[in-house]
């Protein structure tokens, strides 16, 4: 490997293969480095080839070995590397494809994980059979141990000796006690407590994972959840609960709403082999940040004067998800998204700017800027023979102008778009800030034959009035419930609800979110009409949404084709 840094020297045996994940771990390093200093661009190809080449080496060194010395799990191991290189595959080909919108940090996390799975203290099965046919191992990989090495016993890379520390708090000593000696096993550092008086008296800012029990009888969990996001509490909690599933369900939300690491949640009684997958997985990510972790980049502070410069510049820019059909994968449209291209710092994200544009009165100027240019966009796409509407959302302070369906229908006009090609979304909190302005522009904007949504639906206090109040002509799924009914029976139920709700009243209903076949197809069966999310495509700038438009064929939308063609 041409990148392979010089202070990892070679190894023999088992070792060599260890070797394999310090040489992966280096290039993780520098990847994370490319990141920091905005230098991806330049380092992306030598990473795929970096990455291609560790798979191929080390793949078949591992098989070769563990095949020829009857390892039982070898199926196991095969598998993840097909895994692997599935994902490998699937990176650089959007990388390929949409090289400027390019996850990097999925990528990195991608290589992460899989580091962390590769070297956990779970891999120890692993390990000790390389340990037990040592010999073999050496001979199958045309290496010997030197006499030297021998004799001074050197051994393998093992775990850190600063083992991670996991904090149970149960009122049960028998369930408290069973964790422990489960965590035991995988090397944790292990103390149980039965009340939230004894875990605080002997808390440490330290610890790595807290398991806690709702249901305590001095101090009840959902306290216990508050006071440590108070102490801004970094370990990684896992909840356990007997009461109903909708008790745990809302424990997990309060938890990740306060800004705790919600590791997951375990029902009692839970299975054994429940808690040892939870267990694992917090050790092997310990063992990771320990390895690896770098200094945590802080995010800037943007003032006023940069959303000024960048407005000035012409820095925000539209960018494009699609919306499709999910009767027959037609394109219908497009949700206009703001992205702010800084020269120095790349793609920013909406949730890095928007407030602070909304606390300086900027928002208006910045939602017009990129309106004009969608709307231009789409009258170019029109000449190209694409031929589809466009959804954008407006900010509360924008219905302060009561002239705004005017403005809005003049800016149509001047581009030649027809009114019904652009749709207004709006969220529930937009409309309760401005409640007679909003209700009057909304329904001028109507009459003027501009489509409005209502965004966000679901996730606010009045809803239901909301529809009956304002002339909506669609309602838009919240992705917080698509992106959960795969796991959640409740937003399950309340997307089910939201679908039955916009057909009874004759709106357009489109689910956002959608990033995986089995949320795809449950959608159809409830004939949602229209969608979008990572399944189909990501946001992208319009010449990346023409090059997606124009592929001939998309793996995961074997049926796509323009509305229009």
């Amino acid at each position: 490997m041409n990148t392979t840094p010089s202070n990892i020297e070679p190894a023999n045996g088992p070792d060599a293969l260890d070797r394999d994940h310090k040489i992966l771990l280096a290039i993780i390093k520098r990847y994370q480095l490319s990141i920091a200093n905005n230098t991806t661009h330049s380092f992306a190809a030598q990473l795929f080839e970096d990455l291609r080449e560790y798979a191929s080496q080390h793949f078949a060194r591992v098989e070769k070995v563990l095949t020829q010395t009857d390892y039982p799990d070898i199926a196991q191991h095969i598998d993840a590397h097909h895994l692997f290189s599935s994902e490998l595959n699937r990176f650089q080909q959007l990388y390929t494809d949409l090289p400027g919108l390019f996850p990097h940090k999925a990528m990195l996390a991608f290589l992460n994980k899989w580091l962390t799975s590769r070297t956990s203290i779970a891999n120890q099965s692993y390990r000790q059979h390389l340990e037990e046919h040592r010999d073999q191992v050496d001979a199958l990989l045309g290496t010997s141990s030197t006499p030297s090495e021998e004799s001074s016993g050197v051994q393998p890379p093992t775990p850190s000796n600063c083992a991670p520390k996991l904090r149970v708090l149960d009122d049960e000593h028998s369930i408290g006690q069973l964790i422990c000696n489960v965590a035991n096993t995988l090397g944790l550092d292990t103390k149980t407590y039965q009340s939230a008086k004894d875990f605080y008296s002997g808390y440490e800012d330290d610890i790595s994972a807290i398991i806690l029990d709702l249901h305590m009888p001095d101090i009840d969990g959902v306290e216990v959840i508050r006071d440590l996001a108070q102490r801004q509490c970094q370990a990684q909690i896992i909840l356990i609960s007997g009461f109903d599933g909708t008790v745990l369900h809302s424990a997990e939300e309060l938890a990740v709403s306060q800004g705790l690491n919600l590791a997951g949640s375990l029902t009692k009684p839970f299975r054994i082999i429940e808690l040892h997958e939870l267990l694992v997985s917090l050790a092997g990510k310990r063992a990771l940040e320990e390895t690896i972790a770098t200094p945590a980049q802080k995010k800037p502070e943007f003032t006023r004067e940069d959303i000024e410069k960048a407005l000035l510049e012409g820095q925000f820019k539209a960018y494009y998800q699609p919306q499709l059909a999910l009767r027959d994968q037609a394109l219908v449209g497009v949700e206009v998204l703001c992205r702010w291209q800084h020269p120095e710092l790349g793609i920013i994200p909406p949730s890095e700017f928007i407030h602070i544009a909304e606390r300086y009165d900027l928002i208006d100027t910045l939602t017009w800027g990129i309106l004009t240019q969608a709307v231009t966009q789409a009258r170019e796409w029109q000449n190209l023979g694409l031929d589809i509407q466009l959804s954008i959302n407006i900010s509360a302070s924008m219905f302060n102008h009561l002239d705004l369906p005017e403005k809005i229908l003049q800016l149509t006009q001047q581009h030649q778009l027809q009114p019904q090609k652009l749709v207004i979304e709006v969220t529930e909190s937009v409309v309760m800030d401005q409640q007679v302005k909003a209700l009057d522009s909304l329904t001028r904007l109507r009459l003027k034959g501009f489509q409005v949504s209502i965004d966000d639906f679901g996730t606010g206090y009045s809803s239901m009035l909301q529809l009956h109040r304002i002339p909506f002509s669609e309602i838009k799924v919240d992705q917080s419930f698509v992106l959960k009914m795969q796991t959640d029976p409740e937003a399950q139920a309340i997307a089910e609800t939201v679908i039955m709700l916009g057909h009874k009243l004759g709106l357009t209903v489109v689910a956002e979110g959608i990033e995986d076949a089995a949320t795809l197809a449950q959608l159809k069966l409830l004939n949602c009409q229209v969608g979008q999310g990572f399944l189909f495509a990501k946001p992208m700038s319009p010449s990346d949404f023409i090059s997606w438009v124009q592929q001939d064929s998309k793996d995961n939308l074997p049926d796509f084709h323009l509305l229009s063609a």
